[in-house]
């Protein structure tokens, strides 16, 4: 709710369901979009613009350079979604993993919380049950189990978890691709349910109540920009002169084509550049969110939430100042985009910056 009042109160029009089927260009620089939405096709200019598709879309139709998937291969991380389900007996589950605890990666819950679902709202990730699926499958258990893990949430509703288990390898820009997804991933999701219901401790009496309503399409094009940051710059730490903002998102990489994951920290963090939210060949136009300028690996780290946040907010500021200045996204500098965000009081990851180890 408070988002859309912030976006009311900003004066901004949004038009969803709208699709860009073109961009219009003059002198390698975006200057519209021909949209086609129910009402029929229209002609969109505006003073500067940002790609936050996710999938660079805009971006790739205006002419710029872009990767996909792995070196080698081409392969991507593999679509999911999650499910809900509703009355788990989540102190009995939590019984269950800790019973179990060799089985189990991550076992995260409130110790002093009692035997009430209300008091694990929000509050419990697990992840594991790794031999569990092996032993179960050996024994003669059918159904589809695509990944070698599963990892649950609890949710709002008391006894409501979300499972993230599913998986199907896939180009996420490929229609069909994605329409056999959709029903893959169902498939595999009543498959994993009955999995818990037989095998697994406080689901005994659980019901299902839905699958996302969105395919989660972890990754599909990585805009190339005149930067492109790196697993050692993220591994390592990197701190940039020219960068926006400060992320330690984990490298979190699902296996393209394997049912394997891995979950790496990387400490305080990294700083994300500047450079790599502009793309080459291409003026007017900027990126952010899933689709800018990295690297496979670096990507497992910011395709999350937390980089996808600063690259939106770093690329906001630099269209805002480039259409109020009637100039291309280009003349806007790092130095300026950072000298806002400053006022904000972001952390940039810059060398000089004194960030205190919130880790320790």
């Amino acid at each position: 709710m408070l988002l859309k009042e912030m976006v009311e109160e900003s004066g901004v029009e949004v038009l969803l369901r709208a699709n860009v089927v073109q961009t219009v260009m003059k002198d390698g620089a975006v200057r519209g979009l021909l949209i086609r939405t129910k009402s029929g096709e229209s002609l969109v200019l505006a003073k500067a613009f940002v790609d936050a598709s996710g999938d660079g879309d805009v971006a790739a139709l205006a002419g710029a350079q872009f990767m996909l998937g792995r070196e080698g291969d081409g392969l991507t991380q593999p679509i999911t979604s999650y499910f809900r389900v509703l009355n788990v007996n989540v102190p009995a589950l939590i019984a269950d993993c800790e019973a179990n605890r060799a089985d189990m990666w991550e076992v995260v819950y409130p110790k002093e919380a009692g035997n009430r679902n209300e008091d694990y709202a929000m509050a419990v990730l697990l992840t594991g049950f790794q031999q569990r699926i092996k032993d179960k499958v050996a024994e003669g258990f059918d159904g589809i189990i695509p990944k070698d893990h599963i990892t649950m949430k609890t949710g709002l509703i008391p006894g409501e978890i979300s499972v993230n288990v599913t998986r199907y390898q896939g180009n996420g820009l490929d229609d069909r691709d994605l329409s056999r997804a959709e029903i893959e991933i169902r498939k595999q999701a009543y498959c994993a349910f009955d999995f818990l219901q037989r095998y697994v401790g406080g689901f005994e009496d659980a019901i299902f109540l839905e699958v996302a309503p969105k395919l989660g399409v972890r990754e599909t094009r990585r805009v190339t920009g005149h930067y492109i940051l790196t697993e050692a710059d993220v591994r390592g730490n990197g701190r940039f002169d020219d960068a926006i903002g400060l992320c330690n998102s984990p490298v979190d990489v699902h296996e393209p084509g394997g049912s394997r994951a891995i979950m790496d920290h990387v400490g305080i963090g990294y700083g994300i550049h500047w450079r790599t939210l502009v793309p080459l060949d291409v003026d007017n136009i900027l990126v952010a969110g899933r689709c800018i300028s990295v690297d496979a690996i670096a990507f497992g780290s910011t395709r999350n939430v937390p980089a996808c946040t600063m690259t939106g907010e770093a690329t906001a500021i630099a269209a805002a100042l480039a259409a109020k200045r009637n100039v291309p996204t280009s003349a806007i500098t790092a130095s300026e985009v950072q000298a806002r965000l400053k006022a904000l009081g972001v952390w940039l990851g810059t060398p000089d910056e004194d960030v205190p180890d919130v880790l320790k």
